[in-house]
């Protein structure tokens, strides 16, 4: 049984892989923001808003900022997505 919020891991892969411009095949849940070289407090902002955008999804913004690597934010993505459908 696949984990909560896998099925998300490919396209958030994808925008952390655009916007800190690295190789989407290089990254794995366990990627840390710190790791990469030219990651900034502008590039996470550019990756929250275009997650946002593309995936139809609100963030929290400290939630968001305290997530350290790639497995952290897919599993925030598919939080904010089930809150946004819970009733």
């Amino acid at each position: 049984m696949p984990e909560p919020g896998s099925d998300l891991l490919t396209p958030v892969t994808a925008l952390v892989a655009q916007v800190a411009d690295v190789p989407a095949d290089g990254l794995d849940a366990r990627s840390r923001f710190t790791g990469f070289a030219h990651w900034s407090s502008l590039a996470a902002l550019r990756l929250l808003t275009l997650i946002e955008e593309r995936l139809q999804v609100r963030l929290d913004l400290r939630e968001y900022f305290a997530t350290e690597d790639l497995g952290g934010l897919t599993a925030l993505v598919a939080r904010g997505r089930n809150a946004d459908v819970a009733p």
